[in-house]
This record gives structure tokens, C-alpha cells and sequence, in this order.
């Protein structure tokens, strides 16, 4: 029994450790289904993807490419929110606008007002966007995608929500949880040079 005991006090030791990962793997990483960073809901005709990315995302894209990595993100959580139409090329605001003067009304509201449809809720706190920036794609490709940025409440390991309150496409009121054990694991790891 008290092998057993110290077996399991072990592994928890060791799992408290930070794990090193070549830069690289950990960019693909951060970006892939299985991270749980990336959630995604299709309401209809319309899908939405939410990519958080951690502060050891863009330290692990400096080593890349080889700059230096000041840490003005690390206080920020930022998010890339995708809208898109799966069964069109274009984006989403081409997609459902019935004219010239819908499609320029919708992305005026992408290029400013959506920023208040975003909030960021961790622990007793819940905050508006700090940042908040469209990217024009001129169509070019299937989707259209904001940049978001919060200020976190409580330290970067406390679980949060994404909370998106739709004024303009279909997707009504949206959660996107991030929780703690997902957090934890990507904060304690140390990006290295491949």
C-alpha cells in the first residue's frame, strides 16, 4: 500500500513540472482539435470557430521566427473568431447579405460594434474587449475573422468564457469554455528552440 502511495505521489510530482516542447510542435499543437483551444458551433447556415491562443503560443512564434519575445501578451487572453458559411467559398457576411448595402452594413459592424458583442467572463468578473480588430480578406478566403483580446481578471490559470451575443448572423448567445485543466497544461510548458 505505501509503495502504491509514493507511486501516486510521484506522478503527481512530476506531472507539476513544466514539460519542454520544441517551438514548432507546440504552434501546430496550440492549433489543433486536440489542444481543446479551438471550439467551434454551427447554428444553421452558420459556423463559428474560436481559436485561443496562449502566451505560450506567441513566445514559441518569436523562436520561430527568430525575434525577441517581450511578454506584452502575457496578461492578455487573445482569440481569433472565424465566421463562415461551410457551403460557400466566400465569407460569412457574403454569404447571408442580400445586397450591395447589407454586405457594407455588416461589415461595417465587423470592422467596429461586433467588438461589443464579445465578453470575457473568469471567476466574479466579466470584461469588454481591450482589442479588438477586423480582418479585411476581400473575399479571398472562406471566412471572415476578428481579433480579441481580454485582460485577465484572476491569473491566466483560472478557467474562463468566451461569450459571443450575436446582433447580426445566427448564432444567438454562445459560451465557448475554456477550463482549467486545458489552461494549466498549456501554461506550464516551456517553448524551446528546435
Amino acid at each position: 500500500m505505501r509503495t502504491l502511495q509514493l507511486f501516486v505521489i510521484l506522478i503527481l510530482i512530476s506531472s507539476c513540472k513544466q514539460r519542454q516542447v520544441p517551438a514548432g510542435e507546440w504552434v501546430e499543437y496550440v492549433q489543433s482539435e486536440e489542444s481543446g483551444l479551438r471550439k467551434s458551433v454551427t447554428v444553421g447556415k452558420c459556423r463559428m470557430d474560436v481559436q485561443y491562443y496562449p502566451a505560450s503560443y506567441w513566445k514559441a512564434k518569436c523562436i520561430l521566427e527568430g525575434k525577441e519575445y517581450t511578454g506584452a501578451q502575457d496578461s492578455f487572453a487573445l482569440f481569433k473568431v472565424y465566421f463562415s458559411n461551410p457551403e460557400r467559398t466566400g465569407g460569412l457576411a457574403r454569404a447571408i447579405a442580400s445586397g450591395k448595402g447589407e454586405y457594407v452594413r455588416i461589415l461595417e459592424y465587423l470592422d467596429g460594434d461586433a467588438r461589443y458583442d464579445f465578453l470575457f467572463k473568469q471567476a466574479t468578473d466579466t470584461a469588454l474587449a481591450a482589442m479588438y480588430h477586423y480582418e479585411r480578406t476581400y473575399d479571398l478566403v472562406p471566412f471572415d475573422c476578428v481579433n480579441v483580446a481580454f485582460p485577465y481578471s484572476e491569473d491566466s490559470e483560472s478557467p474562463f468564457i468566451l461569450e459571443y451575443h450575436d446582433n447580426l448572423f445566427c448564432f444567438g448567445i454562445q459560451k465557448f469554455r475554456f477550463d482549467k485543466e486545458t489552461i494549466k497544461q498549456v501554461n506550464q510548458i516551456e517553448v524551446i528552440p528546435q
